[in-house]
């Protein structure tokens, strides 16, 4: 699995000794990220405004997204928020279905834009609770979610073609017994087109179909977690 680390580049901000810079808190979350065999990504070069290109596409490309909604932005009351470009990275995640978790640095509020999402309180002295809490989600992530590969490159890069339209279902088997059939996003990138689907668990087999131009593409029954390989059954 792909995670993607949202937060704000501080570089230039002077704390207090012994406080933890945001670059040294992302790389706490990278490195649990890591210890659980995922892959740890991140926009360090995005410098504010609108997001751009390259990191909606490794949002896109990515299975889900840690947001560290740290106080750098001050507002009236003496409150806090996340600066404009982790609340961005955090929306695109969200608007893209995406599991998604807040580290919330007081006296940023889990209301409003957060509200209705899973948070944990992130103290940066102390900031091993909310990476326990980090830990937990990550371990249901791995287990409830699965990524495959969409192979071949025929199917695999319709679903990069704005001119055309394809739609792909998932089935879920459960002890040889199949579920019903849900529509799933094809995610296409540099690195080839993705399907990601909510599991029931680790034993849990996948197929998948796909229509087009009046054609039916579809896979065998798939171990989770692997290339998926569709083929032609002709119109049906």
């Amino acid at each position: 699995m792909r995670i993607f680390v949202a937060y704000h580049f501080d570089q230039d901000v002077e704390r207090e000794p012994g406080e933890p810079s945001n670059q040294d808190l992302a790389g706490m979350v990278k490195d649990l990220i890591e210890s659980h065999g995922m892959t740890a990504v991140s926009g360090e070069h995005v410098g504010g405004g609108q997001l751009e290109g390259a990191i909606r596409r490794e949002i896109a490309a990515s299975d889900g997204l840690v947001a560290l909604c740290t106080a750098d932005q001050k507002i009236d009351g003496g409150g806090a928020r996340a600066t404009k470009w982790v609340e961005d990275e955090l929306g695109t995640a969200r608007a893209a279905k995406k599991p998604c978790i807040g580290l919330f640095e007081a006296p940023v509020a889990n209301d409003g834009l957060y509200e209705g999402y899973e948070y944990a309180p992130l103290e940066r002295r102390e900031p091993v609770s909310a990476l326990i809490k980090l830990s937990h989600t990550l371990t249901r992530w791995k287990t409830s979610t699965a990524r495959f590969q969409v192979l071949p490159a025929e199917i695999a890069e319709l679903a990069g073609d704005p001119d055309v339209e394809i739609e792909c279902h998932y089935q879920l088997w459960s002890k040889g017994v199949p579920g019903e059939w849900l529509r799933v996003h094809l995610e296409p990138g540099q690195r080839g087109t993705f399907a990601t689907v909510d599991v029931g668990g680790p034993d849990d087999g996948v197929r998948f179909k796909v229509r087009y131009d009046g054609e039916l593409w579809a896979t065998k029954v798939t171990s989770q977690g692997t290339q998926v390989v569709f083929k032609r059954h002709g119109k049906r």
